[in-house]
């Protein structure tokens, strides 16, 4: 009698979804005057909920049951996991904008290739659904990085921006890491060990990732995984993990501004020891 076929593993879709949506012309709060009620009723089109906040005098950063929601009074960065509908929320956005009467200057959307692709809804099938989709409301460009059949990286640029630009310069730096080392991940199941979240920040080494005097605000999910938001003045930090050995993810992202990230990035490579 021939074996069974066996089935795929399918486990959480770590890599996640990021949109950036820049507005011009705001003035006083801007986007922090919306109400985290109406930021909740945008985020029901995503089908994610907001279970924390932390402010400072620079933004608002929500964390998410799927990853992180970051508002400033100019822009919007909201990044999602699993198996979220993250471009659903575009038109509340855009409403949002045009509620405190601003337009939009830049758009972008990006994301990895997915784990099990085959688990993401409309319009997140495949990037190409991703791009048609954008072009309902935004004039941009798409691009993929990397080769076609491994780890490459989808872009959408929508730039409505003066040239030469005369604003402030901002970067980024995201790392995405897989096949995360099992004694590292331990810390990050409920199990016994009855960790708060601020423990699971100390213990993880997580805590030395940020700057002294950053405000952080944690989560510890069960029966596993973990996020976490950082405040660092105008800049964000933001961590997410899934740390099953089957689909162990861990992303790690700032917009702190360095001249060179080198250092940050070896002593987040120490921390988690990917694969």
């Amino acid at each position: 009698m021939p074996a069974a076929p066996s089935l795929p593993i399918i486990g959480f879709e770590g890599p996640e979804k990021k949109l950036e949506i820049d507005f011009c012309g705001v003035t006083g709060r801007g986007l922090r005057d919306i109400s985290q009620e109406d930021w909740q009723l945008c985020l029901n089109f995503a089908r994610c909920t907001i279970i924390g906040k932390q402010s400072n005098d620079h933004f608002d950063a929500y964390l998410l049951s799927e990853s992180s929601l970051m508002v400033y009074g100019h822009k919007v960065i909201l990044k999602t996991c699993g198996t979220t509908m993250l471009l659903k929320t575009i038109p509340k956005v855009l409403e949002f904008g045009s509620r405190i009467g601003t337009v939009v200057e830049f758009v972008r959307f990006c994301r990895s290739n997915f784990n099990f692709p085959e688990e993401q809804p409309f319009p997140h099938s495949s990037f190409e659904q991703e791009v048609e989709y954008l072009d309902q409301f935004f004039d941009g460009s798409s691009y993929v990085l990397g080769p076609l059949n491994g780890t490459r990286w989808n872009v959408y640029v929508a730039d409505y921006g003066a040239i030469p630009y005369e604003g402030e310069i901002e970067q980024q730096l995201e790392v995405q890491m897989s096949n995360l080392d099992p004694e590292v991940m331990k810390v990050f199941f409920k199990g016994d060990s009855c960790l708060s979240p601020a423990q699971v920040t100390d213990a993880s080494g997580i805590r030395g990732l940020l700057p002294e005097g950053s405000i952080i605000d944690d989560f510890v999910f069960d029966p596993c995984g973990y996020s976490m938001n950082g405040l660092f003045g105008k800049s964000y930090y933001t961590i997410h993990i899934t740390p099953e050995a089957h689909c162990s993810y861990v992303s790690f992202e700032t917009n702190l501004p360095l001249s060179r990230y080198d250092d940050l990035i070896k002593q987040i490579v120490a921390t988690f020891k990917p694969g």
